[in-house]
């Protein structure tokens, strides 16, 4: 029953993300809250094929709570960091003009956002209010899921990766 459940947990989470990158419903995702998503996952795949339930559960527990208060210090920091889906280097310039048109609009200093194009897909920015960086947050998500979706040989590839990975769970 515990196996089930991990590889339901594990099929879902990758069918979400081969589905977002099609339909772009979800453009950004607080970093903290990425990452331990990111490491719960991998729990479950490393626990995955063992009977030791209560030590996983007692695993998550605690990386939920490190969650929790890595995001009590980075709102008390303000600096708020963000991982843009399916943003590419190609994307890049398009991203920055609407970041800094949107912080323009917010009252956000530009000197306070970092945002690189070795680093199309990551967000930082510092020394705002956490409720003033999510307005603007999601109006870019608004306005990047409004957008032509272009699909690439990336995304077709990704799908083709994930749908062996999931064949591969459910088959061994």
């Amino acid at each position: 029953m515990f196996e089930t459940i991990l590889k339901i947990i594990l099929t879902v989470s990758m069918i979400y993300l081969a589905a977002n990158t099609f339909f772009k419903y979800q453009v950004s995702m607080d970093r903290i809250m990425f990452l331990t998503l990111g490491v719960m996952l991998i729990l479950c795949l490393l626990y995955y094929d063992t009977n030791k339930v209560y030590e996983f559960i007692l695993t998550i527990c605690i990386i939920f709570i490190i969650g929790v208060i890595l995001k009590i210090v980075s709102i008390k920091r303000k600096k708020h960091g963000y991982f843009l889906f399916n943003v590419y280097v190609k994307n890049y310039p398009d991203s920055k003009n609407q970041l800094y048109t949107l912080a323009t609009k917010y009252g956000i200093d530009h000197s306070k956002i970092n945002y690189h194009m070795c680093k199309p897909w990551l967000v930082i920015i510092k020394d705002t209010h956490l409720k003033t960086v999510n307005k603007m947050i999601k109006e870019f998500d608004s306005l990047y899921a409004k957008a032509h979706k272009k699909i690439t040989m990336y995304n077709y590839w990704y799908v083709v990766v994930v749908l062996v990975l999931i064949t591969a769970l459910w088959r061994f």
